[in-house]
């Protein structure tokens, strides 16, 4: 639990580089993101392998 007031920031280390995960992603993050979802679920189409993606924070 963080302090009052307190700003929660989210980072990742992608190759040993620090990258500030925040703000939340923008629409065109989501517009990428469906994207890669729309290919993956027509590359797996008739497979027994569901698709899925999750809540995008916005």
């Amino acid at each position: 639990m963080g302090l009052v007031g307190e700003e929660r920031r989210k980072d990742e280390k992608i190759n040993g580089v620090i990258h500030y995960m925040s703000p939340t992603p923008d629409f065109r993050h989501g517009i990428v993101d469906s994207n890669i979802h729309a290919i993956i679920k027509q590359g797996l189409k008739n497979s027994l392998c569901l698709v899925f993606m999750e809540n995008l924070d916005f």
